[in-house]
């Protein structure tokens, strides 16, 4: 358990909210001012008191949700990835300790690389479950108990194990586009070259492949390449 000396020196209504955070966790954690100096952070100590110190920010201290970063920081000396949890005030000078209305409280959870799971908030605060379900996609840090732990901004047939928010994804690959239901009737892949000359009908197309997508019949360009003739390159949806 520790506090830094700035803390100590905070108001009752601070003092207050500490205390609660702290106790929370059974002392396993560590408040700190920060980011910014109007704002706390508490670093838990173990990823599974998480739901009890979010349960005191929005109890009695009258706080909210407000959203989740996770960054990957296996390449600092902590060599591990985060979570941080931001609250801000619902309503503010409201509850038993009453919180300013320009201060923000993070929980902090460090997640091991070997095995990147932290607990859902989803049930207990439903504005959680896309951010978390968004975490899961790009970081591959797994919400458990989630109550709907689908991919939401990776397609179906996204190859597991393949995160691309993480430090160690390579942008420059072609990831393979795997079968799944939402590329039920994948036909090719191709390019399209368009004239933007106005030279006539035949100029500008000169070969197009289609992919269609879903079960609505859309049709994609998926790539266009340049065609030495024209002026611009543009990418088309239909």
């Amino acid at each position: 358990m520790r506090c830094c000396g700035a803390l100590r020196r905070s108001s009752l209504a601070e003092r207050a909210l500490v205390e609660a955070l702290l106790a929370s966790v059974g002392g396993a954690g560590e408040v700190e001012p920060g980011p910014r100096a109007a704002d706390l952070t508490l670093r838990l100590g173990n990823p599974s008191d998480l739901l009890a110190a979010a349960a005191v920010l929005l109890s009695k201290h009258a706080m909210a949700f407000a959203t989740v970063v996770a960054t990957d920081e296996t390449a600092t000396p902590s060599g591990d990835m985060k979570v941080r949890y931001v609250f801000e005030p619902a309503a503010p000078g409201a509850g038993v300790a009453a919180i300013p209305a320009d201060r923000f409280v993070t929980l902090l959870v460090g997640v091991d690389p070997a095995c990147p799971e932290v607990p859902s908030l989803a049930m207990a605060i439903p504005a959680a479950n896309w951010h978390e379900r968004e975490m899961q996609d790009l970081f591959g840090i797994v919400p458990v108990g989630h109550p709907d732990p689908r991919p939401l901004v990776v397609h179906d047939g996204w190859p597991p194990g393949v995160f691309p928010l993480r430090k160690s994804f390579d942008a420059s690959q072609r990831l393979p586009v795997l079968a799944a239901d939402e590329f039920p009737h994948l036909v090719a892949e191709g390019a399209m070259y368009l004239h933007a000359s106005g030279r006539g009908p035949g100029s500008w197309l000169r070969r197009l492949k289609r992919v269609r997508l879903g079960r609505r019949g859309r049709f994609e360009v998926i790539h266009v390449d340049r065609d030495p003739d024209r002026a611009t390159d543009r990418r088309w949806m239909n």
